[in-house]
């Protein structure tokens, strides 16, 4: 760009000519201007590019931003953009949370987690309250099972209520018109106990008993009492016990009031009149029991029971078997 050189301290009306423009002075606004009769619409490209580039690096001073004008080249305005007043640190991947959380979809959102837009796709669910089924089911397809997993040691708890009583379940008919309910003991009974079922389904006709401490097992199906009281002595019994149904063993318990003293007392278990058991209550001892014998048993089968032999010097007295068939 040609230098413009103008007359120090002009007057009012004072001339000059630069690159065939006449410029006159104005003292009202202390200005040089184009006189009109030049041809202020026929500025050139590089006249237009330096004006334009003579502002921008002379009066550009901005905060972080600095120009540079290419006179000699292309003519370019490069602008170089240093530290601004901002805090740029940090990047969106790196924030935290959303200064202002919002709601999406009713659920709180402040860019901490994921949003799970349903409970399919998220394979941690959790719920914030109590599940209300509203009437619903709840159902599996394709003969898929429903498994309730606690951790550790939690339990599956079925809750009572005042309503209700205690806690209970329900095992409906295939058409869910009838139904078993299994209910715990009430508040009242202060019940705490756990049992335990056993290992197998047991054999036919036996019963579910427990051991006292929780402990369920099979045991026999009927039970059946003799009794003979008085004194000891030798005798074939005329007494019958009928059985109503087929059992494969009995289990026979013997007791006695009075020890029997000098020898053993002897006793013939009998089926049908035949014995297949004897029993001893030794000398001096009051009972025999947990005697187990697998013979198998018919309906309207019956048993006897003979006295084979008593105490030398004390008979024993009070005989009284207990046979528990299965």
């Amino acid at each position: 760009m040609t230098a413009i050189d103008l007359t120090n301290s002009p007057s009012n009306g004072t001339t000059a000519t630069v690159d065939g423009r006449t410029y006159t002075y104005n003292s009202t606004t202390s200005r040089w201007e184009l006189a009109s009769s030049s041809s202020a619409s026929s500025l050139s490209t590089e006249q237009v590019q330096d004006i334009v580039g003579a502002q921008l690096v002379t009066n550009g001073s901005h905060t972080g931003i600095s120009f540079a004008y290419d006179d000699s080249g292309d003519a370019a305005i490069d602008a170089t953009v240093g530290t601004l007043n901002q805090n740029t640190t940090g990047t969106a991947a790196s924030a935290a949370v959303l200064t202002t959380p919002r709601n999406i979809g009713g659920v709180a959102f402040d860019g901490s987690a994921d949003i799970i837009p349903n409970i399919v796709t998220d394979i941690t669910p959790q719920l914030g309250g109590p599940l209300d089924v509203n009437g619903q089911d709840i159902v599996t397809v394709s003969n898929g099972d429903i498994d309730l997993d606690p951790d550790g040691s939690g339990v599956v708890a079925f809750k009572g209520n005042a309503t209700k009583g205690a806690g209970q379940f329900k095992l409906n008919c295939e058409n869910n018109s009838h139904g078993i309910t299994i209910k715990g003991p009430p508040h009242s009974a202060s019940a705490s106990y756990t049992l335990t079922l056993p290992n197998n389904d047991g054999d036919a006709n036996q019963v579910l008993k427990t051991d006292g401490s929780g402990q369920l097992s099979w045991g026999g199906g009927l039970v059946k009492a003799y009794r003979y009281d008085a004194v000891l002595a030798t005798n074939v019994s005329t007494k019958r016990i009928y059985l109503h149904q087929a059992f494969s063993s009995v289990l026979i318990d013997a007791f006695v009031s009075v020890a029997p003293e000098g020898s053993n007392a002897t006793f013939s278990v009998k089926k049908n009149g035949t014995s297949f058991q004897t029993i001893t209550i030794t000398d001096g001892n009051t009972s025999s029991v947990n005697t187990n014998n697998t013979t198998a048993f018919a309906e309207g089968d019956y048993i006897t029971i003979d006295i084979t032999a008593v105490g030398s010097t004390t008979a024993g007295e009070n005989l009284y078997f207990v046979l528990s068939f299965s």
